[in-house]
C-alpha cells in the first residue's frame, strides 16, 4: 500500500494497493483519507495477513483497527528488518534456552563430583557376564529413579561397579535429575564435619536434595557407633525421597560386622532393600588389568 501523487478531484494523492509478493496492482483509491482506507480494508481485507506500507503511524493504526486482528504493518524499508528482528529474537530465545540448559548441566556435573566422565557408551558388556544388553538398556532408561528403586552393585575391585554407577549418574544429570557422587570415606568425613564446617553443610544439603545419590565403596572400613548412627540417619532421610546406588565389595550379610551394631544394620537394610535391584558382579577378569598400559612392547622379553 503506497500513496501516489495524482490529480483527482477527491484529493491530491491517490492510494495504490498491490499484491506484496507478485506486485500485481489490485486497486487504486481516489484519495488517502483514513476513512477511505478503513472502509476498503473492512470490505476486502478478510484474507489479508500482512500489510506493507510507507506511511505515517496514524495510517498504520487505521489499518490495524480496520483489520481487527494481529498484523504486521511496516514500511517497505523496515519490513525486512522486522522479519530479521523477529527471526533473531527466536534465535536468541532458542540459543538462550540451550545455553541455560548447557550451563545447568555443567553446574550439576560439577556439583555431582563424579570421579571420571565415564558414559554408558564406554561400558563394555563383553568384559563381564553379569548384565545383558537388555538389562543395561533398562537401567539406562532411568525409570527406576522415578520409582525410587535403589541399586546395589556388589563384587570385587576392578569389575566395573564404579564405572557403571558413574555412567548411570552422568546419564541422569543429562536427563535433568540432580545427582551426587561420594565415596563412603568422604561421606563419613562430611557427616562428622557437617555440624562445624560450611563446606560439609553445603555438600550434605545437596546430597539430601538429590534425586540420585551414589555412595561408592560402601563398608570399605569399619565404623564406630557415632559414624554408624550418622550414616543411618542419612539413609533414613533419603528413604522414599531419592534413589541410591551403592557399590561394595562386601555383601549385606557382612555389613553388620563393619557397622558394629546389628540393630542399625537391620534398620539400614530395611530402607535400602525395600525397593532394590542387587547386581552381583562375578569374579570376572579385572578390567583395569585388561586395559592397562604397559611399558613393554607386545613382544615378550627374552633373557
Amino acid at each position: 500500500m503506497d500513496e501516489y501523487k495524482g490529480d483527482t478531484r477527491e484529493g491530491k494523492y491517490q492510494l495504490i494497493i498491490a499484491d506484496g509478493i507478485t506486485r500485481e496492482l489490485l486497486d487504486i483509491l481516489p484519495n488517502r483519507y483514513k476513512n477511505a482506507i478503513k472502509d476498503y480494508l473492512q470490505k476486502h481485507g478478510q484474507q489479508i495477513e500482512v500489510v506493507i506500507m510507507d506511511m505515517s503511524p496514524a495510517f498504520k493504526a487505521t489499518v490495524q483497527k480496520a483489520l481487527g486482528k494481529p498484523i504486521i504493518v511496516a514500511d517497505r524499508f523496515h519490513f525486512c528488518r522486522y522479519i530479521y528482528c523477529g527471526l533473531d529474537r527466536v534465535r536468541r530465545r532458542v540459543q538462550q534456552n540451550f545455553h541455560d540448559y548447557d550451563r545447568k548441566n555443567e553446574r550439576q556435573l560439577k556439583w555431582a563430583a563424579f570421579p571420571a566422565h565415564t558414559t554408558l557408551e564406554m561400558y563394555n558388556l563383553n568384559e563381564q557376564q553379569t548384565l545383558s544388553q537388555k538389562q543395561l538398556k533398562q537401567l539406562s532408561e532411568l525409570t527406576w529413579i522415578d520409582q525410587l528403586y535403589n541399586l546395589v552393585l556388589l563384587g570385587p575391585a576392578g569389575v566395573g561397579k564404579t564405572h557403571l554407577a558413574t555412567a548411570l549418574g552422568i546419564k541422569a544429570v543429562h536427563q535433568g535429575y540432580q545427582v551426587m557422587f561420594i565415596t563412603m570415606e568422604e561421606l563419613i568425613r562430611h557427616l562428622k564435619a557437617e555440624e562445624f564446617t560450611r563446606k560439609a553443610q553445603i555438600r550434605m544439603k545437596r546430597i539430601r536434595a538429590a534425586n540420585l545419590v551414589i555412595i561408592d565403596d560402601l563398608m570399605f572400613m569399619a565404623m564406630d557407633q557415632r559414624e554408624a548412627n550418622l550414616f543411618f540417619h542419612l539413609i533414613n532421610d533419603l528413604h522414599d525421597k531419592a534413589s541410591i546406588i551403592l557399590t561394595s565389595n562386601k555383601g549385606p550379610s557382612e555389613w553388620g560386622d563393619l557397622l558394629g551394631d546389628q540393630g542399625i544394620t537391620t534398620a539400614i537394610l530395611d530402607r535400602i532393600l525395600h525397593r532394590v535391584e542387587v547386581i552381583q558382579f562375578q569374579g570376572e577378569d579385572n578390567h583395569r588389568m585388561k586395559n592397562r598400559t604397559s611399558i613393554f612392547k607386545e613382544e615378550s622379553v627374552q633373557n
